[in-house]
């Protein structure tokens, strides 16, 4: 894959489709070089909706985000839970409705003030933003040299009791490191209503990544690692009988309120072809 020639084909398109919205500072333009071995990857939270025409736009971003870059590199989490959504059957959510939206998803729509949609957090800076302005945040962050590496390779499934056991690594590089490690099970491949941009309702639309559950406390939990440390947080989960972890994975990430994101990864619950 030529990087050089994807990037700036990437640029030509965002500033094509979004020559109104997005400040000419904010575009990115190219071609860019990008290390061959890329560290760093960017958390792209999605604030959306079932009931939002515009949400498939943005999705449509995530996705070619992670064409252009890399899904290991760009990793995305569908947030529901806002005033356009569809709210989730218990436990998980409350209502009449069934939808994508959870308890846990309300609160952090709540939580970033979101009260438009589409609208997300690259890296938990800047705060939100439009999705038009993603894909050159994401390059700003994708270039930076990540503070702590994480590893979740020793994750283990059980098919009987459905229990998710989930280790996550966490290495500081070279400095110390104090934040929170947030951990979060997150469901593609889920077909459902979606109104689409021309305001006709599709009943079969795809949905991706879509935030299911925060597995340890909504918020995260301290860690501190002294220079060159490393430390090992344990976790298990047990899945809902009517999600499918042939298409879920474990996404853990480390931030902290000055800096956002210091570094995420993605993890597959059941290694197969959609991941």
């Amino acid at each position: 894959m030529n990087i050089k020639h994807m990037l700036l084909a990437a640029s030509f398109l965002l500033s094509f489709a979004a020559c109104d919205q997005v400040d000419d500072n904010d575009r990115l333009v190219g071609p860019v070089d990008l290390p061959k071995d890329l560290e760093r990857n960017v958390l792209v939270e999605d604030f959306t909706g079932q009931l939002c025409k515009n949400c498939p736009d943005a999705a449509e971003q995530i996705a070619t985000m992670q064409q252009v870059f890399g899904k290991e590199h760009v990793i995305a989490v569908a947030i529901h839970g806002g005033q356009l959504s569809m709210q989730a059957a218990p436990p998980y959510g409350e209502g009449d409705e069934y939808g994508l939206a959870t308890t846990q998803g309300m609160e952090y729509h709540t939580r970033w003030n979101a009260t438009t949609w589409p609208i997300g957090m690259v890296d938990r800076t800047g705060g939100l933003a439009l999705h038009p302005t993603w894909m050159p945040s994401v390059l700003q962050r994708l270039i930076q040299t990540p503070v702590v590496s994480l590893d979740m390779s020793a994750n283990t499934y059980d098919a009987t009791t459905r229990e998710v056991g989930i280790h996550v690594k966490l290495t500081a590089k070279s400095a110390a490191v104090s934040g929170k490690l947030q951990v979060w099970l997150v469901e593609s491949g889920i077909v459902g209503l979606q109104i689409m941009p021309s305001g006709q309702y599709n009943a079969a639309y795809e949905h991706n990544h879509v935030f299911r559950a925060s597995v340890n406390d909504p918020y995260g939990d301290a860690v501190s690692l002294a220079a060159d440390g490393d430390l090992t947080k344990d976790y298990t989960f047990t899945l809902d009988a009517s999600w499918k972890p042939e298409n879920m994975a474990v996404v853990a990430f480390v931030y902290n309120d000055a800096d956002g994101v210091l570094q995420v990864i993605e993890q597959p619950i059941i290694e197969n072809e959609n991941h």
